[in-house]
């Protein structure tokens, strides 16, 4: 019988998940295909959104409807993959969600829809990467890093990257 592979555990264990705590995410489209938009303007690099991008943007917007205790700080949707900070607020309630219940939750649901409306199915790959943001810096990093992602795409895209991500390692 074949031996599946074992997926590498991305979580920490003993994490609060559910705690008051920031999350720079990425999210990848299935097999790294440019569906969701594309960077136009080689001097100021803009992104020019598919309709599928603009569904999952609006998917993005909607994060903090469905979890009042979840804000999204900022977000980017690139041609294959999305970038978001997630901050999820102090909160009372005992059954707050955790990173990994939204996450599933709005990859769930974006991707029924998606199939539905677009016949875009599947939407993402299976995981996402997260980045746990631990002060002021890193939240001023994480920003940086969405605001200038385009650059660096065209960067990419002409062959003059501008050096791996810290976080992703791309």
């Amino acid at each position: 019988m074949k031996k599946l592979p074992v997926r590498k555990v991305i979580r920490l264990p003993h994490f609060d998940y559910s705690g008051a705590h920031s999350y720079f995410i990425t999210v990848c489209a299935y097999q790294k295909a440019c569906l969701f938009s594309r960077i136009s303007g080689k001097r100021n690099p803009r992104v020019c959104l598919t309709p599928i991008g603009s569904f999952v943007r609006d998917q993005i917007l909607c994060i903090s409807e469905k979890y009042p205790s979840v804000s999204v700080d900022r977000f980017i949707v690139m041609p294959n993959h999305v970038h978001m900070i997630l901050r999820f607020l102090p909160t009372d309630n005992l059954s707050a969600p955790s990173l990994p219940d939204v996450m599933r939750s709005w990859k769930a649901q974006t991707s029924f829809y998606a199939k539905r409306d677009f016949g875009a199915a599947p939407l993402f790959q299976r995981s996402y990467y997260e980045h746990i943001i631990r002060n002021r810096e890193d939240r001023r990093q994480c920003a940086l890093y969405i605001l200038y992602n385009p650059i660096n795409w065209r960067f990419a895209a002409s062959g003059r990257r501008s050096g791996k991500s810290r976080f992703t390692g791309e």
